[in-house]
């Protein structure tokens, strides 16, 4: 780090007495802060810092390795930090079984218990002939009256605690939450369609809320240790975050052209960007890396009218490096 800052103070326009002083003082606040020594959430050491005015205004420890990079200038350099965010898993992941449930919080390797709740069931007791059993008297079988009525109070207890369920996931949930849902199978599946439901009444509010956040874990038991569920949580994300960025690039490709709803490659999208159209920039990690100050210039202006922006990696990216590395989508057609 301390090598990175001097090359780059080197760049600082010697001719500017106050422009220096400033650098310095930047410096030596990120160097006062100090990076985080220990290994991210996945065995990789990283950390970001942005500073000005002599103070750290924001620092981190990242779940990925990150190149050494020391920028200096008007505004932040995002395109590199927009690539760790990439890699943010942040999710709720629920367990569940007949008698109960359970809600965790997952962020980038960390699990956290958020609640956990339980099917109340009011059984009335055995009478025996009109007056309570005698001691040591056996109840037999309930019949078939009897076994529907505790098939239903078993139904209502577990249909009130997927309400209460549900209603815990929207009041917790963030706008770049996913769900993950496990446990015994049956009422996991009632618990996610409920959880589905919940959310299509209560869309998450902000920017980075995903198109498509419910999924089930299959390998999620409802005895998992907590290693077990954040390995199933991180799985079940990265295919949800597949799925979502191959989706979002091909409504991108698909219609992009004249008059189209989006527009491809880094001229047309200087353009939309500049007449304020923006609805989703995307930007492949490949381009990121070849074209650091126009992603910048680029995440920038995107910001400046609140439009979303991802940066896109695995497959996804492949097809969008091959359409130009970069693109958005529109909020209106020209």
């Amino acid at each position: 780090l301390k090598r990175a800052l001097h090359s780059a103070r080197e760049a600082v326009d010697a001719k500017s007495p106050a422009e220096l002083a400033a650098f310095d003082a930047a410096a030596a606040a990120v160097l006062a802060h100090g990076a985080p020594h220990d290994k991210g959430a996945l065995g990789a050491p990283g950390w970001v810092a942005f500073a000005s005015g002599g103070a750290v205004r924001h620092a981190e420890a990242v779940r990925v390795r990150v190149p050494t990079m020391v920028a200096w200038g008007q505004g932040i350099r995002m395109a590199p930090y927009l690539r760790v965010q990439a890699t943010h898993v942040s999710a709720l992941t629920v367990i569940v079984d007949h008698p109960s449930a359970r809600i965790f919080r997952y962020v980038d390797g960390s699990l956290t218990p958020v609640a956990q709740l339980h099917a109340h069931t009011h059984i009335e007791p055995v009478i025996h002939m009109g007056n309570a059993a005698r001691q040591g008297f056996h109840p037999g079988t309930r019949g078939t009256t009897g076994t529907d009525e505790l098939t239903d109070e078993l139904r209502v207890g577990f249909d009130r605690m997927v309400h209460e369920l549900v209603d815990h996931i929207v009041r917790a949930r963030r706008s770049t939450d996913w769900i993950v849902v496990g446990g015994t199978p049956q009422p996991a599946v009632q618990a996610l369609r409920a959880i589905e439901r919940g959310i299509e009444s209560h869309p998450a509010r902000g920017l980075g809320a995903p198109a498509r956040t419910v999924v089930q874990a299959p390998t999620l038991h409802d005895v998992a240790t907590d290693a077990e569920i954040g390995r199933a949580t991180e799985l079940a994300v990265s295919e949800l975050q597949m799925a979502a960025a191959e989706a979002t690039v091909t409504e991108l490709i698909e219609n992009a052209g004249p008059h189209g709803r989006s527009v491809l490659e880094l001229d047309a999208t200087r353009a939309a960007l500049a007449d304020r159209r923006v609805r989703q920039l995307l930007l492949a990690e490949e381009f990121i890396d070849a074209e650091p100050i126009e992603a910048d210039a680029a995440i920038g202006t995107a910001f400046d009218q609140a439009a979303r922006v991802d940066a896109i990696t695995g497959p996804a990216a492949i097809r969008l490096v091959a359409s130009g590395g970069i693109g958005a989508l529109l909020r209106y057609t020209s």
